[in-house]
């Protein structure tokens, strides 16, 4: 946990004003243009900066595995959340500050090799912030909903290397590739995110809720995932002629049409991290939200008039894909669907 802060110095003006004048588009005409000193995003505008920051910090510079990497979006939507509340709760407090830190915070607490471009993050979002006692609440407040956030955190079960998964081979039974082992297989026992009472704004309430939502999903499932280690479908075709039915036959040479990862099928992993994204968007935004997902792999974009299209076209690309059988997605879904719902009951 950290004990002290060196705030780092901030960006040129001009990147300030350039990151941040969309929000001054609803001024009056009548009121003269501050300078870009004094732009004070919303709190909103914050929030989707650092939640794109946390993305590329988790996934593209740590190369997080997917499963275990929603943990890390969760503790710091969910700091930013409790941020925001604070300053909310306390007079002449930025909340934009305070949601800044609460994020930088965060991830430099876990991700310390990207330090560096956080810092850099944080000074801009901080350039947008007028200068005074305002802003200097706001930093402080922004770190104790940090500290608050790491602190919960310790000993959670996280990278506990005495969780091995071990399983006697068997029909239905899934087993790691040679030499290989399970990924993440303690993170079915990390001690869950939210399913306690927290005040909420908007912005900051939906990405919390979301993330939470999803890093609790994700636990729960990876649970299963341990317990339950059943095959997927390229063991379960290579090995039919062990698994008692006289319907099935064993091929040889059967490969998934997307690479197979080190885990099992039950249940579904994608399926209990779009699951939750769904409820929560739908609950508050509506059914009928477009949304155009990029790829960061293929760089394409791919757009849907609404988010149960793309709950559908994510949960057949897992079966036409090979990775799952339908009752792993189905089941992944329906238990992703009902912890959205209990977390959506704790945060509204």
């Amino acid at each position: 946990m950290r004990t002290s802060r060196t705030l780092p110095p901030l960006l040129a003006l001009a990147l300030a004003a350039t990151s941040l004048a969309a929000t001054s588009l609803g001024a009056s005409s009548a009121t003269a243009a501050p300078p870009p000193t004094a732009f004070t995003p919303a709190p909103s505008t914050v929030i989707l900066a650092w939640e794109r920051t946390s993305i590329r910090t988790v996934y593209t510079e740590n190369a997080s595995p997917v499963p275990s990497g929603a943990l890390y979006l969760g503790f710091t939507s969910l700091a930013m959340l409790d941020a925001v509340d604070r300053a909310h709760r306390r007079e002449h407090t930025s909340a934009v500050a305070a949601a800044a830190v609460a994020a930088h915070d965060v991830l430099a607490e876990y991700f310390p090799a990207s330090v560096p471009k956080l810092d850099l993050d944080l000074a801009a979002s901080l350039a947008g912030v007028p200068d005074g006692a305002a802003k200097d609440r706001g930093v402080l407040v922004g770190g104790a909903a940090a500290d608050a956030m790491i602190a919960s955190r310790v000993d959670d079960g996280r990278n506990d290397a005495t969780i091995v998964y071990t399983r006697p081979p068997g029909p239905g039974v899934w087993q790691p590739a040679p030499g290989g082992a399970m990924v993440v297989p303690w993170l079915g026992y990390v001690r869950p995110l939210v399913l306690r009472r927290l005040p909420l704004r908007r912005a900051a309430r939906l990405f919390a809720a979301m993330h939470g939502a999803m890093a609790d999903s994700v636990i729960a499932c990876w649970r299963l995932k341990y317990d339950v280690g059943f095959w997927r479908p390229n063991q379960a075709i290579a090995l039919a002629d062990t698994d008692g039915n006289p319907d099935t036959v064993s091929e040889t040479g059967w490969t998934s049409l997307l690479p197979t990862p080190s885990y099992s099928d039950y249940t579904s992993g994608h399926a209990s991290l779009t699951g939750p994204a769904a409820v929560v968007l739908r609950r508050m935004l509506g059914d009928d939200t477009a949304l155009t997902l990029h790829s960061y792999n293929t760089g394409t974009d791919r757009t849907y008039s609404t988010i149960t299209e793309i709950e559908g076209d994510a949960l057949n690309s897992r079966i036409w894909g090979g990775l799952h059988f339908r009752t792993a997605m189905d089941d992944g879904y329906a238990l992703a669907h009902r912890t959205a719902a209990r977390v959506l009951d704790r945060v509204e």
